[in-house]
């Protein structure tokens, strides 16, 4: 997969399938378009490519950050996995917003041959979100292209979008995420040192350092599993304040189930599956201890008696 940035043409035009969007989490609806675009693209002999920013354009007028439900690398990730060729990315500035549509496709167009533009219903882009699907039906002989409208993905009668899924992530509804994105909702970052706490009372926690725009579920204590060495390994996961050690501030640690292998300064991605319990303050590491050995026992019973280990994690 080959990604390239801005309006740069670094040799030879690409002949493409192309589909445009920030697809934060990459769900369902998104993943519908991608594939058609992917299959479009093999069955002409083109290349699929997905036309994209880095920042999305709500956080560049408003001025305020976002959290979302992918970091970049996630999206990449997915991206490959649906087999995407080429990434198109552009910097969202105040130069790129003032773009009319027009203007995006002719720029585009310098770019790239295209056959062909997938979209879902509602999308609109360009300078105050003037191209619309109307628009571009209307430019297909001027731009040589030819649009495809995929329908709305909708999960019980609700349509599929990523604001919809970052509220429920937020309210920590993880399995109406899952069923919305198609796959678990993932954290990925670097294991950074800790305390040591954990290992003191039997359960070694990898402490991670998670992207700064990655949304987190509420705080708590899931089940979940961590890939590793190709492998997917059982897993509970803290989100949130270490009470019982006086360590209030919020943070992600994973204890994978009967693995102790170092793993500081390795990337880990982690799959979250369910909430079991709120984090709450113990009057000692002991009574710490046997709550974690409960929990152990219902990530077990959860894991294994839905075969989520088994099961594919890109749908």
């Amino acid at each position: 997969m080959i990604i390239r940035k801005d309006f740069s043409n670094s040799g030879e035009k690409s002949a493409v399938c192309l589909t445009i969007g920030f697809f934060d989490g990459v769900h369902r609806g998104h993943k519908k378009i991608i594939k058609d675009v992917v299959e479009g693209a093999r069955l002409n002999n083109l290349q699929s490519c997905i036309v994209s920013f880095h920042c999305h354009p709500n956080e560049f007028f408003s001025g305020r950050p976002m959290k979302f439900l992918t970091s970049w690398e996630e999206k990449e990730e997915i991206f490959q996995s649906l087999g995407v060729d080429l990434i198109q990315v552009f910097t969202f500035n105040s130069r790129f917003a003032s773009l009319s549509p027009e203007q995006f496709l002719q720029k585009l167009s310098e770019i790239f041959y295209i056959h062909e533009i997938l979209v879902g219903e509602g999308f609109n882009f360009g300078r105050r979100k003037e191209g619309n699907i109307s628009f571009l039906y209307k430019k297909q002989s001027k731009f040589g292209y030819r649009l495809r409208v995929i329908p709305y993905v909708k999960f019980k009668r609700e349509k599929v979008s990523s604001s919809l899924l970052r509220r429920w992530l937020e309210e920590g509804k993880i399995q109406k995420v899952a069923r919305g994105l198609g796959h678990y909702p993932t954290l990925m970052g670097k294991v950074t040192c800790g305390r040591g706490k954990g290992r003191e009372i039997g359960y070694p926690t990898a402490n991670i350092e998670s992207h700064p725009e990655k949304l987190l579920p509420p705080g708590g204590v899931y089940v979940g599993y961590v890939e590793l060495g190709g492998k997917n390994h059982k897993a509970l996961i803290n989100i949130g304040a270490r009470p019982t050690f006086g360590d209030l501030t919020c943070g992600v640690e994973v204890h994978i189930i009967n693995f102790n292998n170092q793993l500081y300064e390795k990337m880990l991605k982690v799959y979250l599956v369910e909430k079991i319990r709120d984090i709450v303050f113990f009057p000692s590491p002991a009574h710490l201890s046997q709550q974690l050995e409960r929990d152990k026992e219902k990530a077990e019973q959860i894991l294994n008696s839905s075969g989520l280990l088994e099961k594919a994690i890109y749908q």
